[in-house]
């Protein structure tokens, strides 16, 4: 699921994922809740200063990558 960006993530995409607080696991999981109006206010972007950023490989881009090379820093500017 995503939501919009908060104003730290709009620098760099359109939409960010959706980040659950651990008390909402339950609710949002409840095979109960069938009316999405009862979780859409759960689909909120995080406070900005809740993610740190990090500059990563283009290896990313491609779905097929399930490698270690997808979370590993790189430095801005330097080839990818």
């Amino acid at each position: 699921m995503t939501t919009e960006p908060n104003a730290e993530m709009s620098q760099i995409h359109d939409r960010m994922p959706v980040l659950l607080p651990r008390e909402s696991w339950e609710r949002f999981l409840d095979p109960a809740v069938t009316d999405p109006n009862e979780i859409e206010p759960m689909s909120i972007p995080l406070p900005n200063g809740s993610l740190t950023m990090q500059a990563v490989s283009k290896v990313v881009i491609h779905v097929r990558n399930e490698t270690p090379e997808c979370v590993e820093p790189v430095k801005v500017g330097y080839p990818q």
